[in-house]
């Protein structure tokens, strides 16, 4: 009769071992669920031949943990400015990939940075717009200088590049 008893005893424990287990992944999916959401970025499938995609525009987001403004144009930038550059204005644009765009950080990274450090200088007005789209190629950066950024016409091209 102890075979019986210790069958028994078996699928008590395995019940017992089945219910723990449903519950600690519960548990777990209920902390997870009460994490901070996850990274939302926005994009277009691009109709410009060299690109598979661009910017949603006017979008805010949170990439790489942070939160972000794509501006009307399709840019990493809180400002709307016109496509027309204003008499007097050096305008640069930065191309580049993740680290142009400065995934993970809120201030815009270097393009802002340096436009702050040139921005009066010399009594010139300078405006650095970040053009830099997380997992652009060269190739893809190219393309995109030629068919959107160009209308910004930029006194000054600034190409980021990280292996």
């Amino acid at each position: 009769m102890a075979g019986p008893a210790m069958r028994k005893e078996s699928y008590q424990n395995a019940l017992l071992a089945t219910v723990s287990l449903l519950f600690v992944v519960g548990l777990l999916e209920a902390v997870v669920r009460r994490l901070p959401s996850t990274d939302i970025l926005l994009l277009n499938p691009s109709s410009i031949p060299g690109l598979a995609y661009t910017f949603v525009p006017n979008q805010d987001a949170r990439y790489g943990g942070t939160k972000l403004h794509i501006n009307r144009w399709g840019f990493r930038d809180d400002r709307d400015y016109p496509k027309e550059k204003e008499p007097g204005l050096y305008r640069i644009v930065a191309v580049g990939d993740s680290v142009v765009f400065a995934q993970g950080t809120a201030s815009g990274g270097f393009a802002r940075d340096l436009e702050r450090l040139l921005d009066g200088l010399g009594g010139r007005r300078v405006q650095v717009i970040n053009a830099g789209v997380p997992s652009y190629s060269t190739c893809q950066e190219l393309v995109y200088l030629r068919e959107v950024l160009d209308a910004f016409s930029p006194d000054l091209v600034l190409v980021g590049y990280a292996m």
